[in-house]
């Protein structure tokens, strides 16, 4: 039988198995959707996961195959090879879904060699195809990129480790063939597809023109949300000055006169406290090499913002109330009104600007401050709202006013005498002092204009991109690959319970998990072990009030009612980690029910430990950082609570990957084998529950086997 006798029948079979398969995967899906069937699947393994990957494979699979069969008389040879890769990608893919091989590395290995010889002989057909009539020279430059860059990807997966994380220099050899064959094929398919036709139907067109209308609609509305200037300080709030007699409106300017000379001399001490402090950060950030705070200067940066925070809210409270100053019927009061609201709203805006300045391309610190504490009382964003506020046209306009106003009847004002001689002169160098500063500030509003809205755009690109990856970080950190139980059992966990202490600091890893392929090293979590109530009240973190528990401490007392509620299975809590829920607290029974614990204990004393359980306790309730970000502290990765909770106590070294510092589960055991035995060691070891291979259980090992499990492969280990 020739082989144009069976073309046609071979592709009425792939079309109807694309088809098929394609319909199924939808329905299947939505189904699953409307059922809430993702609520139920955490494993690979399960029935409806199995049967959904197999019709994905079957769609992927027979649109490969009927691009390579429709060449199949051009290109014969090309086609024969295609369609072995991908019967043999087929069968390797059915067989790791489908059974129990899935602990098979040569499997893997196989699979994915045969995948990107599939995709790669389905590419260069289409380019061989494009090249009869097209730039036949970019074809072949293009097809021999796309070669380079398949036998740099079967290497990959003939690597000894094959989950090892390839190194930069491995990675740039792959992109450049891989952009080269990119970029060559746009460069074809633009030449093939140099016209774009849209259907002309009258339903299309009843259908354009109110797309048409409603995407300008949107455009516009969303243009004019992200260019609306935000509110003027002095259109805020509402003047109630004259609600007050004459002598209440006396006794409150004097007292407020009185309070603003406290906030100014406060206000310039910090104002030099904080070039100080900035300068200092920027001195150990350069002569350390890090892009990145370390706790403690995070605490004094924002201990330092928190005091601006505070003088700010009380100048803020001067500008509101006596923003109304042209309501006061007596000349004099008025006067007095005027010049105390002046001088609060000029020392605020020279100080905020001077805040702007130091820290507005400062992208480390500026980030910091506009991290979002509710520890501190700091909302998110709040830099970026004194920035704006501060260099709000509208503002600085008010500001230009008033400053005319105040030359216009300085003079008047001085020679009247509606302040002592004393206050006046102190009010009059005030304001001249800070209207200085503020020209030396000097911004142009249309770039400020440029920037926010740059950054509102931003942040409104930001946040679906991020709800995105926090969706699919989830799906696969919560995803096996092969369901079986724990090797450490709960009967194990009890066994160990009674050497465990307050402030163990907990590494864990579960094989088979998918998100252990895209952590680095074997020990992908870590965990802090809190202690009972008992151990909390003889640290001196919690007390007994009656029949109750309390704490001096208003952080701890906030959380002790969420450690001491019961867990579904009515243990109780005594760790506390971040997982996808976020800071939880957790029962050791669920927390240590895994594959591989090991346990370290710091070379503290209780004060110290009590102090880190503190700082601990103050994280429970922030979401996962799914973007591993050690620069803020509004979410938390599972090793920057550890990091965070021993800060100042304990000293870590972040290790940068991706372009970000970092801190790995597997790095926290690094530190003790580094340290092992020397004067700077600062973790003693506690125990190892190490798998028994083969025995689908674990037993206890000492610290040179957890020292050598550091460096095991991070691969699934059974």
């Amino acid at each position: 039988m020739e082989i144009a006798q069976v073309l046609p029948g071979l592709r009425r079979g792939l079309h109807w198995l694309l088809m098929g398969s394609l319909s199924l995967a939808v329905a299947w899906g939505v189904t699953g959707a409307l059922l809430g069937w993702h609520q139920e699947i955490h494993a690979f393994d399960h029935f409806r996961v199995k049967f959904f990957l197999t019709l994905i494979g079957f769609v992927l699979g027979a649109w490969l195959a009927g691009i390579q069969v429709e060449a199949a008389k051009i290109f014969p040879r090309l086609t024969i090879v295609g369609l072995a890769s991908m019967l043999i990608s087929q069968a390797m893919f059915l067989l790791l879904v489908w059974t129990t091989w899935k602990s098979s590395t040569p499997l893997w290995r196989i699979w994915w060699i045969a995948l990107v010889g599939t995709v790669t002989t389905t590419h260069i057909i289409v380019l061989m195809s494009r090249s009869a009539e097209h730039g036949k020279r970019t074809a072949l430059s293009t097809v021999a990129c796309a070669l380079l860059a398949c036998c740099l990807l079967i290497g990959l997966a003939l690597r000894k480790d094959l989950l090892a994380t390839p190194s930069p220099l491995e990675i740039w050899i792959w992109m450049l063939p891989t952009l080269g064959s990119v970029v060559g094929s746009v460069v074809l398919w633009y030449r093939t597809n140099e016209t774009l036709t849209l259907p002309r139907s009258r339903w299309w067109m009843l259908l354009w023109v109110p797309m048409c209308f409603m995407g300008t609609f949107l455009f516009g509305f969303y243009a004019g949300r992200v260019t609306t200037p935000p509110p003027s300080i002095v259109d805020l709030v509402p003047s109630n000055l004259t609600e007050l007699s004459p002598k209440q409106l006396d006794e409150q300017v004097r007292g407020d006169l009185t309070r603003l000379k406290a906030v100014a001399v406060s206000v310039d001490d910090l104002v030099g406290k904080n070039s100080a402090l900035r300068a200092d950060l920027q001195k150990k950030l350069a002569d350390e090499k890090r892009q990145y705070f370390l706790p403690e200067e995070e605490n004094d940066l924002k201990a330092q913002f928190m005091s601006y925070l505070a003088y700010r809210a009380a100048l803020l409270r001067m500008v509101a109330t006596y923003s109304g100053f042209a309501s006061v019927t007596d000349a004099e009061a008025r006067g007095r009104c005027f010049l105390v609201g002046f001088g609060a709203g000029t020392t605020l805006f020279a100080a905020s600007r001077q805040l702007i300045h130091d820290y507005h391309d400062d992208p480390v610190a500026r980030k910091k401050l506009n991290e979002a504490d509710p520890n501190w009382g700091i909302p998110a964003g709040m830099f970026d709202r004194i920035h704006d506020s501060a260099r709000n046209e509208r503002n600085a306009e008010v500001c230009d006013e008033m400053a005319a106003y105040f030359q216009t009847r300085n003079s008047e004002w001085r020679v009247g005498k509606v302040f002592a001689n004393e206050d006046y002169q102190w009010l009059q160098g005030r304001i001249e002092k800070s209207l200085l500063g503020m020209r030396t500030h000097a911004v142009a509003h249309h770039q400020v204009q440029f920037e926010r809205i740059l950054r509102r755009v931003k942040q409104d690109t930001y946040s679906p991109v991020y709800a995105t990856q926090s969706l699919v970080s989830i799906w696969i950190g919560d995803t096996r690959l092969m369901r079986r139980p724990p090797f450490i059992s709960h009967e194990q966990i009890a066994e160990i319970k009674p050497k465990l202490q307050a402030g163990d600091i907990i590494l864990e890893r579960r094989n088979w998990f998918l998100s252990n392929s895209f952590l680095p090293g074997f020990w992908p979590h870590a965990a802090l072990y809190v202690g009972e109530i008992d151990d909390l009240e003889r640290l001196g973190i919690a007390r007994r009030d009656g029949a109750t528990w309390t704490a001096d401490d208003a952080v701890i007392r906030e959380r002790l009612p969420a450690y001491l509620k019961k867990t579904s299975d009515g243990r109780a809590h005594n760790v506390i980690e971040s997982v996808s829920e976020g800071v939880i607290f957790n029962s050791i029974f669920e927390s240590l029910h895994a594959d591989y614990v090991a346990i370290l204990r710091p070379r503290l004393t209780d004060k110290q430990k009590a102090e880190a359980i503190r700082r601990a306790f103050s994280h429970q309730g922030k979401p996962y950082d799914f973007e591993f970000d050690f620069a803020t502290a509004d979410k938390l990765v599972c090793t920057e609570l550890v990091y965070r909770s021993y800060e100042g106590l304990l000293h870590f070294d972040l290790v940068r990957i991706m372009g970000r510092h970092t801190l790995p589960a597997v790095e926290i055991g690094r530190t003790f084998e580094r340290q092992q035995g020397t004067a700077k060691q600062q973790l003693d070891f506690v125990l190892f529950l190490d798998a028994v291979p083969g025995e689908g259980c674990c037993r206890e090992a000492g610290a040179d086997v957890f020292i050598k499990s550091c460096a095991r492969s991070r691969g699934f280990n059974e």
